[in-house]
Order: structure tokens, then C-alpha cells, then sequence
């Protein structure tokens, strides 16, 4: 014969310590309104005052999640909170605002752990390259071009030239395609270990690259990066050695590469 199964006791489980000291706070603010107040808004209030100036919810933890470049500590500043502050009057909308302005920042998630606790959740910009205008600037693999290079800060990325004018159409998605394109083209020259420090967007369509080893232009036309490297790549390897006779290498016709060395052209 099966034993049949107690029922749990949800209820119990429901009930949390943040959850039981409201409960205590309304009774007690209740019975005082029937004692201090006439009118339920009075009471109300009552209410509110007593759940925001409650020693319980004081904050005593604030938690950083995400950050990479910016310090706990900086981003804790920027939140304009501090331990002690009562959690009922932490406005997770307001906080997400200030952080908002710095400029590492893409994106915040503020909440609240009641009864004591803040948690801040940061998703940091992620660098792929330096877009060189009047100034340089930090793009991402998007090709979104998000706050000027700081003294100090690593200058170590592929630099994105020839933009020219457009420098006012940074949001146009156009724009935005051309700078992602030459990050992806940057990121497989990485990957067949064939650094390149600078692609230069064309005017007239396609883009050269500048290895880091070697600064001999490299013609890539536009599109199929993957294949074009790779045929490159077997080219470059006969070279090896050579580099500093070679004019250029053009990979914008088909299936070939069109190799220029001081005073002659060969296809290979």
C-alpha cells in the first residue's frame, strides 16, 4: 500500500523575514491609524514613513557585476548610493541614468534585492578598432563608433582610415557597415597570423591593408575575406623574406593574386 504524500508547507516558504517585517510594520501603522489618523490617506503615509526610515531596509551590500575596465568602486560613485541609504528610496530608473553618461558604459541593469542589497549588472564596450578622424576613435565589431581615445588608454588596435567626410554620418548604417567590414577583415588577418596595423577605406570602393610586419599595401577589393586571405596567405609564404621588393599585392580580380614588385608585374 502506496504512503500518500504530506503536502508541503508553502506557505512557510512564502514567507520570507522582508516579507514578515512588512507585515508586522502594517499591523503596527494600522492600529496607530485608528489611534493618530481619521483619514486612510494619513494612514498611508504613516505607512510610507515608517518602510523608508526602517533600520531593516538599510542597504549593507552594493554589488558590481560585468565591469572589466571601469572599477567597482568609480561605477558604486557614479550611482550616487551609499550603505545605509534605505532600499525603498533607491529609484533603479535614476541610477541607470547616471551611469548611463559614462562612456564605457553600453549598458546597465539596476535592482533591487530586498531587504538590504543592490545589484548593478554593467555590459562594458568591447574594442575592435581605432576609427581615425580629426581625432581617433573607439569602434566596436558592430562598427559603432563610441568615445574618443583618452591619453593613456591602449593604442594598440587596427586603425580604420580613410573615412574623410564622412565624419558626420558615424550613425548612418552604410557607414557603419564599412567600419564593421574592416574590423572583420582585421580579426581573419589575425586568425591566419597576419597582423595588419591599418585598413584604409577607398573612395572608390575596397580597401587596403597594412600588415604589421611589413608595410606593403595590400589590395582586397570588397567581400569574401575569408577566401581572399587565405589564397593570400600561400603567396605571401613565397615572399617570405623577400617582402621588401614587393610594390603591392591586388586581390581584387577573381581567383588571383596580381603581385607588384619594384619595376614589374606578375599574377599569381
Amino acid at each position: 500500500m502506496k504512503k500518500r504524500r504530506r503536502s508541503k508547507s508553502w506557505g512557510k516558504k512564502l514567507v520570507t523575514p522582508a516579507v514578515y517585517l512588512v507585515a508586522v510594520v502594517l499591523i503596527v501603522a494600522v492600529a496607530r491609524i485608528t489611534v493618530d489618523w481619521s483619514s486612510v490617506t494619513g494612514g498611508v503615509d504613516h505607512f510610507k514613513t515608517v518602510l523608508t526610515t526602517h533600520p531593516y531596509f538599510a542597504v549593507k551590500e552594493i554589488t558590481v557585476t560585468g565591469n572589466k575596465k571601469i572599477g567597482g568602486s568609480e561605477i558604486v560613485a557614479l550611482t550616487g548610493l551609499r550603505p545605509g541609504v534605505n532600499i525603498w528610496k533607491v529609484d533603479p530608473a535614476r541610477v541607470e541614468a547616471n551611469l548611463n553618461r559614462h562612456p564605457w558604459i553600453r549598458g546597465q541593469v539596476v535592482r533591487r534585492e530586498f531587504p538590504q542589497r543592490v545589484i548593478i549588472q554593467i555590459e562594458e564596450w568591447k574594442t575592435k578598432g581605432i576609427v581615425v578622424l580629426e581625432k581617433l576613435y573607439y569602434a566596436n565589431a558592430e562598427g559603432i563608433v563610441f568615445k574618443a581615445v583618452e591619453l593613456g588608454e591602449k593604442t594598440n588596435l587596427p586603425f580604420i582610415t580613410g573615412l574623410g567626410k564622412e565624419r558626420t554620418d558615424l550613425d548612418d548604417h552604410r557607414v557603419r557597415n564599412k567600419i564593421s567590414e574592416a574590423l572583420t577583415l582585421s580579426e581573419i588577418f589575425s586568425k591566419h597570423s597576419m597582423a595588419v596595423s591599418e585598413i584604409q577605406l577607398r573612395a572608390e570602393g575596397g580597401v587596403i591593408a597594412y600588415p604589421l610586419a611589413h608595410r606593403v599595401p595590400l589590395h582586397m577589393g570588397w567581400g569574401n575575406w575569408t577566401r581572399k586571405v587565405g589564397h593570400l596567405k600561400r603567396v605571401w609564404t613565397e615572399w617570405k623574406g623577400r617582402e621588401n621588393i614587393l610594390a603591392s599585392l591586388d586581390m581584387s580580380f577573381r581567383g588571383q593574386v596580381v603581385v607588384k614588385w619594384r619595376g614589374r608585374t606578375n599574377a599569381g
